[in-house]
């Protein structure tokens, strides 16, 4: 499960989990996010984000099917979007939704992603 403390996403996340166990298994696993200061330069915010996209690297399973969803990426409807993860699920196996730190995700992570 998630170490998330907000009631609200440990809630929705366990009913996303209750309605995708019939279908897949689901698994999500959280990574802690590097600790930056109060006001962070540029450049620690960048070191911050290549250190986590090096802890994402890591825990990505072999020939997973990667998606990042980060805020420059293209919208789907819910609907489009199961769609999709279905089509993704049958030709790939494993699929990976990679959501990013409060700062977003590292350019290493993005351009691995499918």
């Amino acid at each position: 499960m998630t170490n998330n403390k907000e009631k609200f996403y440990l809630t929705a996340a366990a009913e996303y989990e209750k309605r995708l166990k019939g279908y897949c298994k689901f698994q999500i696993l959280e990574l802690p996010e590097v600790r930056l200061p109060e006001d962070p330069s540029q450049g620690e915010v960048r070191a911050a984000l290549a250190e986590e996209g090096k802890r994402i690297l890591a825990a990505i399973p072999p020939r997973a099917y990667c998606i990042a969803l980060c805020v420059e990426g293209k919208q789907f409807s819910s609907e489009a979007l199961a769609k999709k993860l279905d089509g993704f699920a049958t030709t790939h196996g494993t699929v990976c939704l990679i959501i990013g730190s409060s700062h977003g995700l590292d350019d290493s992570i993005k351009s691995i992603c499918d």
